[in-house]
């Protein structure tokens, strides 16, 4: 039977088990793990970025037995600019999601999410089926939207876009970049079953996302590779 979990949010005392936590993400990772200087490094950055972020904690384990920190999550908090007329914005960046492998199949990492509204995974092709499953499970369960760049089987919605151009320069390569041209395909599941494909301005020459006209920005265009790996909003 799989250990429970909990998840709570860390404070000064969890500063020990953050630490390891880290450290076992470098072992992991990168194969690093022996460093004496990193505690003290690590204890210092966690003052200096205590009042942005909010650290989560995950445990396996009970009161009786006692707990084992086995994941954490820190979110940096982003208090939008304000703009007339408007009321200014709040938001969250992931900065790191860790947690041990032996725990990978447990929904360790699935609790840590919850309660997010919007998910953007970067590296999901590392993710285990199990994982994958049960990440899709509680973002439909929750309401979420979960968006992972790359391959994502199953995906409800897949949005790929390659082939940008660039608008602006002369044949000589003189003149100012005014807006990117992209090809972006779109399909999925149900009701997004069937391709569309179209090209999009991003950015346009206000710097936002806007169709493309018949009448673009002048100048020839200049082939600049790929965008971007494919986006897949999966849940």
């Amino acid at each position: 039977m799989p250990p429970a979990v909990s998840v709570r949010v860390a404070d000064e005392r969890d500063l020990p088990a953050l630490t390891r936590l880290r450290r076992d993400w470098a072992a992991e990772r990168i194969g690093v793990g022996g460093d004496a200087e990193f505690d003290r490094a690590f204890a210092a950055w966690w003052r200096a970025e205590s009042p942005r972020r909010v650290f989560w904690l995950a445990e396996a384990g009970t009161e009786r037995a006692g707990f084992t920190a086995v994941g954490s999550l820190n979110v940096v908090e982003v208090d939008g600019m304000p703009r007339p007329g408007a009321t200014a914005g709040r938001w969250g960046y992931v900065g790191n999601a860790f947690v041990l492998g032996g725990y990978a199949e447990h929904g360790v990492a699935a609790a840590l999410l919850d309660g997010v509204d919007l998910v953007v995974l970067a590296g999901a092709r590392r993710l285990a089926p199990g994982d994958r499953q049960r990440l899709m499970a509680r973002a439909r369960q929750r309401g979420s939207v979960l968006l992972a760049v790359g391959r994502w089987p199953g995906a409800e919605l897949e949005i790929d876009v390659g082939g940008a151009r660039w608008q602006g320069l002369g044949g000589a390569g003189a003149g100012r970049l005014r807006a990117r041209g992209v090809q972006v395909r779109v399909g999925g599941r149900g009701v997004a079953h069937r391709r569309h494909t179209g090209r999009l301005l991003l950015p346009g020459p206000s710097g936002a996302v806007e169709p493309v006209r018949a009448a673009g920005p002048a100048g020839p265009a200049k082939p600049a590779g790929p965008l971007s790996a494919p986006v897949r909003k999966v849940g």
